[in-house]
């Protein structure tokens, strides 16, 4: 069976992972929580595009004709926001145990990743990092010597805490 853990996460029982045997696939989904699709996105866009123009040809009719100017400069600012906006929406990253190996794909943008580890081997690793003098952050990695991927950032920290416990258990299972 399947878990997910999202942003907000909806955390499965521990237990069940502490169940799962070795020729089980068990997943979790870590990603960020966005409130709205691309595609849902793009109509907001559209409508207010649609709107902005609208009102800003009906000035220009009037004798305006700067407003369709700022308009029109306005409407590309917003656009680049959007464009910003909907490449990252779908990041996040994808553990999965399967078979004698641990899975991850790190989605950022539009590029993909996939690291493997042997399953006996992979280490989940937490500690604090101090980033550019802001406040110190709970990291969470997966990997083993010098072979180290990051996982759960868009993750809270008691949400890391609770994924760390889950993924422990379920190597520990099958060890």
């Amino acid at each position: 069976m399947a878990q997910t853990v999202e942003m907000p996460p909806r955390v499965s029982d521990p237990q069940d992972s502490a169940q799962a045997p070795v020729g089980r696939v068990s997943r979790w989904e870590l990603r960020r929580n966005v409130s709205m699709s691309p595609r849902a996105l793009a109509a907001v866009l559209g409508s207010m595009v649609l709107l902005s123009l609208v009102i800003a040809v009906w000035f220009w009719i009037a004798g305006a004709p700067f407003v369709l100017l700022f308009a029109g400069i306005e409407l590309l600012a917003v656009c680049m926001a959007f464009v910003v906006y909907s490449r990252h929406a779908l990041d996040g990253e994808t553990v999965s145990l399967e078979g004698d190996e641990v899975v991850v794909q790190v989605r950022r943008s539009r590029s993909v990743t996939e690291r493997r580890f042997k399953r006996l081997w992979v280490r989940v690793q937490e500690d604090r990092v101090q980033d550019a003098g802001l406040v110190p952050r709970y990291r969470l990695q997966l990997g083993l010597h010098a072979d180290w991927v990051e996982v759960g950032r868009y993750l809270s920290e008691p949400r890391k805490a609770q994924f760390a416990h889950e993924l422990r258990v379920a190597l520990a299972a099958t060890r």
